[in-house]
């Protein structure tokens, strides 16, 4: 089936406050994460999100963080007293696992907490820093806090309050979020699909046209030659937004490059949050260089449909 056909399946993914169709082909990449933030000012927290396993049971749960437990414990550790880079280990009345980790193997002065939490059939991970200056007890009780105010979404338009990443919806009172799902397809592995939603940025760096323009002789320099396929002003759920798509050669090989970013005007929000959606697709994979698989009408309408379906959740704030 050629691939533009597959457009009419996609799957609707749930992204912070915002709805996106993507292929169906498409599924999420351990690069996916969201990272919550506490406080605005020099004295903010953040807690970062991860699904480790999309679908699982306890017993499924229990031996994703056995295998952690081993990796720390075979590390070895100059300071601690174990001699391992573990540094507690402990099982809640819920069936969640937290951990906690040293940073350095050599220093015990900083570690993260790592709280692993069953959320519907997901196991989601929550981690944050421990500085030294701060109270493990108390970081641990807040990412327990965390976790409960956290649910799994049985749809993505049906998720309710709260940030998503995937199923997992995270509503506990965070201050900003950054959310950054990538996805890609064993049928189209050069094919890589990334989308930012950020409401920490606060002032606009003159968006995505200043920025290349900016660093163009820069690029000249190191970078093969480029077509630019489209320069344009678009929209973005029904905000302002440029968009930059450029085709080019990497070892001989087809590659394309698309990136589409909303114009910031004013301080960044999760209703209306800093969007920037890439797309790329031939050269290195894994070991050798490639075409880009889809043609240039194909990227083409994939990209188009992937911008046109951005959209607020309803009931997302």
């Amino acid at each position: 089936m050629p691939f533009a056909d597959s457009l009419a399946k996609v799957t609707t993914i749930c992204i912070g406050r915002y709805l996106v169709d993507i292929p169906e082909a498409f599924t999420p990449t351990a690069a996916t994460y969201a990272q919550f933030y506490y406080g605005l000012d020099k004295n903010f927290r953040t807690v970062d999100l991860s699904i480790p396993a999309s679908s699982g049971d306890q017993a499924a749960l229990d031996a994703l963080v056995d295998k952690r437990v081993a990796e720390l414990t075979s590390t070895f550790h100059f300071a601690s007293a174990t001699k391992n880079m573990l540094a507690a280990d402990r099982r809640l009345p819920d069936g969640s696992r937290l951990l906690r980790a040293y940073e350095d193997s050599r220093s015990t002065a900083t570690s993260k907490s790592e709280l692993y939490s069953r959320q519907g059939t997901a196991t989601a991970l929550f981690a944050r820093t421990v500085y030294s200056h701060e109270s493990s007890a108390e970081v641990d009780a807040s990412l327990i806090r965390i976790a409960g105010a956290s649910s799994h979404a049985k749809s993505a338009s049906s998720a309710g309050r709260g940030a998503c990443l995937g199923p997992i919806v995270v509503d506990a009172a965070q201050d900003a979020e950054i959310l950054h799902p990538s996805f890609q397809s064993a049928q189209y592995p050069d094919v890589v699909i990334s989308i930012d939603m950020n409401s920490v940025v606060a002032k606009s760096d003159g968006g995505l046209f200043a920025r290349v323009a900016a660093k163009s002789d820069l690029l000249s320099k190191f970078v093969a030659h480029s077509d630019t396929l489209r320069k344009d002003k678009i929209a973005i759920a029904g905000r302002a937004a440029e968009e930059i798509l450029e085709a080019g050669k990497d070892h001989d090989k087809v590659v394309r490059s698309f990136t589409a970013e909303t114009v910031l005007s004013a301080p960044s929000t999760f209703a209306q949050p800093l969007i920037a959606i890439d797309m790329t697709m031939g050269g290195q994979v894994k070991d050798e260089y490639r075409d880009a698989s889809l043609t240039e009408a194909q990227s083409l309408e994939v990209w188009d449909a992937i911008i046109k379906s951005v959209r607020i959740r309803p009931g997302a704030l």
